[in-house]
């Protein structure tokens, strides 16, 4: 028998890290997502509940996926520094993720621990049909927010994430970007200083 058929049939968790797939199936996440978002529905009274359920959510997912992104992409290398984080969670993990980088990094012009993360049409946006009476009001990348704090904390990075739909322009068009605002703790910055 040939290696390579001992290794497809090696059980998931003895085999090598660097071996498997390096993106999450766009069904597999479209169909977990849906019962996510169902089963926080049913849990919750208002948006802001449901948004809060789905960062927490995604806080857990990005918590423990981290080092298994790091042990794949950069064996060798931990990111010191707040933007070398940043690139990798808008580079690696958001491709392994959505099969996509976002759209950009900025930092904020006021404030030096605040960071915006732009995506358009975010992947859990698609898949949900968000109900009449939520409409408007719930921004289900919540849970992208949620996966960025949940890389963030378990790089030692603490900060808070929200996921905000800027207004939409002067033609009445829906907005399908959404911006991720980062801010992190002080310590984080004073620690980069020294």
């Amino acid at each position: 028998r040939s290696s390579r058929s001992a290794l497809r049939e090696m059980d998931i968790v003895a085999r090598p890290l660097s071996q498997g797939q390096r993106q999450v199936s766009r069904s597999a996440f479209s169909l977990l997502f849906a019962e996510l978002f169902q089963y926080c529905q049913q849990r919750v009274q208002d948006a802001n509940g449901l948004e809060e359920k789905l960062k927490e959510l995604g806080h857990s997912v990005g918590w423990r996926t981290l080092n298994l992104l790091v042990a794949r992409n950069r064996p060798r290398k931990r990111d010191t520094s707040v933007v070398g984080i940043l690139q990798f969670i808008t580079t690696v993990c958001w491709r392994t993720f959505f099969g996509r980088e976002t759209n950009s990094l900025q930092r904020s012009t006021q404030s030096e621990c605040e960071y915006f993360i732009y995506e358009n049409d975010p992947v859990p946006n698609l898949y949900i049909s968000v109900p009449r009476e939520l409409e408007g009001r719930l921004n289900c990348a919540s849970f992208n927010a949620g996966l960025i704090r949940g890389w963030l904390d378990a790089a030692q990075f603490p900060a808070t994430v929200r996921a905000v739909v800027p207004p939409s322009d002067k033609s009445g068009a829906r907005n399908t970007t959404t911006v991720y605002v980062v801010r992190f703790e002080p310590s984080v910055l004073e620690r980069e200083r020294k």
